[in-house]
């Protein structure tokens, strides 16, 4: 025990290491936990983040389970980045128990399951995870999954219907499905197929099958709040998953399997497959060996436990599923199998007892050194003094931040994030596809006219300058690969001490009025699935039409954003009733009185001439709310999904929130209520 806490110590300083976790995902996971932690601290909105792409809800595609642990550490410890430290490090730890026990529980001693820990628990697939990738949320599934199998286990020898293995099922199945809903449909398959051969070995187990059902039903209770609302809020996000789309099979690349055996070899792009480690494989192989070889391994109960890891291991290379990443189901198939090879050598070698140690060391001499790197970044601290300094200085607007780690200036759509989103800056960019508003594409073409404009030329056309302001971008910042500031090649800049080179966008208005509203059909690019920064590059054709659609739209509005004026408003229905009648037709000439942004709520008042139209730069979804005068009042979507509403003349004071629906409340507590009885009775 004490070998196997030094190397998962040695495996996890790499993530430990004094830093900031900048790669990969990392940088949109920090920013969601510093958010929450913010808005607890603060008695606000935990459901909507006004600091990504103008609005998004609560993400319940990847991460609630994660996100709530490490806001919890947050609340702790003070800092999202060490909270999140302390919660990988946990899950690593938690995973190797569970790797162990599980291997003890199929009939293995206990060199056999130490080394099924250390394949487990100290390898690079969980490193590669942990600090290149950034895939924090998917770390729960390295501990739930073991954790489900070991539960099963207990239970075919005390098959009660409710006791400390059915509550441990349950509450690490709510985890694993609350981590990742298309990887827990993947491992329930292959839970399924675990039980059902389980079963098949011995038939006694299935009296057990009750306390099974009984375990899946209180886990799909626990579980509502992460299924049903993903599931049936269609209004949230233009790309829910087809059943069609969730789950399917396809041949492994010849790169994937190279990485699985090429010492240090990582994937890249979709592919995250990563090196198992050979002496894994090798004691996969003596395995084999042994059982072609000596008859008594054959009939052994080792050799069916052995027979069956390999089978789903060899399943899991052709099984994909929607943003699942694979390789973690056969890295733990692989490490059963392994330690089942194992321990059939080393109870037929008792005349060596130093083969578990040589074992040990072998692993040791193949691990070790892939955990060497530290991989957080000890040399950003400027950027989050630049957040900080802007989460003070531009409150009032929007942030565009521009990136050039390779000295190419590029603006990022998302999902990732870097430092700078830590703290609370309105971003017109965004984490996650499954939480995007319907006005995510708009803004996200927006970012790419300006970012087509800087590789071109590294500097803003007028109309782009237009969009921007229209956007309520009032600063251009620049983060290279340490330090903030713009390139120096960027010109007429502003020279900050802390924000380095950085631009001022004139006329930045949250709002615009007009007179007129004309009627113009929503392009088909707007409902396309939500664009990431890929989308771009090169251009989807769904991608070229929402960059064309945006310049249509801004051109026919004629709007003029230091004035605060549009000649029309475009919307792809005209609403009824007597209220969106006041206008004259003529532009009021408006006065913004106030404005604040907090994470699940806008104020904003303004004081028109005349009746007319107001749009704000915030999006309208299904849960979004609008009272003009302390009074509900039903507001439109315009063309690009913002908010439009009517106002008269004289002060208009406008409250935006943002409330999760009933269904999202009535499935969170009987989620939290569920797991929590759970809790007590473990």
């Amino acid at each position: 025990f004490v070998a196997t806490a030094a190397v998962l110590i040695w495996a996890g300083h790499a993530v430990l290491a004094r830093g900031l976790l900048v790669t990969g995902d990392a940088g949109t996971h920090v920013a969601r936990i510093s958010h929450l932690a913010a808005a607890i601290r603060g008695d606000e909105s935990l459901y909507w983040d006004n600091y990504f792409f103008g609005g998004s809800t609560l993400l319940q595609f990847t991460g609630p389970v994660f996100h709530w642990i490490g806001t919890a550490a947050t609340l702790l410890v003070g800092d999202a980045t060490e909270a999140i430290k302390l919660t990988v490090t946990v899950a690593r730890v938690l995973a190797t128990l569970f790797a162990y026990l599980l291997v003890r529980k199929l009939g293995a001693g206990r060199p056999a399951a130490s080394l099924a820990a250390l394949f487990y628990g100290g390898a690079l697939q969980l490193t590669y995870m942990q600090v290149v990738r950034g895939s924090f949320p998917q770390l729960v599934n390295f501990a739930a999954m073991p954790a489900i199998l070991y539960c099963i286990e207990c239970l075919w020898k005390r098959p009660a219907l409710f006791g400390t293995p059915v509550a441990g099922l349950a509450l690490a199945a709510i985890c694993l499905i609350g981590s990742h809903e298309p990887t827990a449909l993947l491992f329930a398959f292959y839970a399924a197929v675990f039980v059902a051969v389980r079963i098949a070995m011995d038939r006694t187990r299935i009296a057990a099958v009750p306390s099974l059902a009984t375990a899946a039903a209180i886990a799909a209770l626990g579980s509502v709040f992460f299924l049903l609302p993903f599931a049936l809020e269609r209004g949230m996000t233009a790309d829910n998953f087809s059943a069609g789309s969730l789950v399917g099979v396809a041949l492994p690349t010849l790169r994937t399997l190279r990485h699985f055996v090429v010492w240090g070899s990582v994937g890249t792009g979709e592919d995250y497959a990563t090196y198992l480690g050979l002496p894994l494989m090798l004691c996969v192989a003596a395995g084999l060996v042994l059982a072609t070889t000596r008859r008594d391994v054959a009939s052994s109960p080792q050799w069916r436990v052995w027979c069956l890891f390999c089978g789903l291991a060899l399943v899991s290379l052709f099984l994909r599923g929607a943003y699942v990443r694979y390789a973690t189901f056969t890295l733990l198939f692989l490490s059963v199998a392994a330690a089942m090879g194992a321990d059939m050598l080393i109870r037929r070698t008792a005349r060596w007892p130093a083969l578990p140690l040589v074992l040990f060391a072998v692993v040791i001499v193949d691990l070790a050194p892939l955990a060497v790197q530290p991989w957080t970044r000890g040399d950003m601290g400027a950027i989050l003094t630049a957040a900080d300094s802007l989460a003070r200085r531009a409150a009032d607007s929007r942030v565009l931040e521009v990136w050039y780690p390779n000295g190419q200036p590029d603006v990022s759509v998302g999902p990732d994030s870097s430092p700078l989103h830590y703290q609370r800056i309105q971003m017109l960019s965004g984490p996650h596809k499954q939480d995007a508003t319907p006005a995510h594409n708009a803004g996200a073409a927006v970012l790419r006219v300006a970012a087509d404009d800087l590789k071109a030329s590294g500097s803003l056309r007028p109309s782009t300058i237009g969009l921007l302001a229209l956007s309520n971008i009032g600063w251009i910042v620049g983060t290279g690969p340490t330090t903030p500031g713009l390139p120096p090649a960027f010109a007429n800049t502003l020279s900050d001490p802390v924000l380095g080179r950085y631009w001022r966008i004139g006329g930045a208005t949250p709002f615009v009025v007009s007179g007129r509203l004309e009627q113009a059909d929503r392009p088909p690019s707007f409902d396309a699935s939500p664009f990431w920064t890929f989308s771009f590059e090169p251009p989807s054709p769904d991608a070229r039409a929402a960059i064309d659609a945006v310049q249509r739209i801004f051109a026919r509005m004629d709007a003029d954003p230091a004035a605060r004026q549009a000649k029309m408003l475009l919307l792809p229905r005209l609403p009824a009733g007597s209220v969106w009648q006041a206008g004259s037709g003529e532009t009021p000439v408006a006065r913004q009185m106030a404005y604040t942004v907090g994470p699940g709520r806008v104020h904003l008042s303004i004081e028109a001439d005349r009746a007319g139209f107001v749009r704000l730069v915030h999006p309208m979804a299904a849960t979004v709310h609008v009272r003009r005068d302390g009074v509900p009042i039903e507001a439109a979507a315009d063309v690009e999904s913002l908010i439009v509403l009517p106002i008269h003349a004289g002060v208009n004071d406008i409250l935006v929130t943002a409330e999760p629906s009933l269904l999202r409340q009535a499935c969170f507590w009987v989620t939290a209520t569920t797991a929590l009885l759970l809790a007590l009775a473990l």
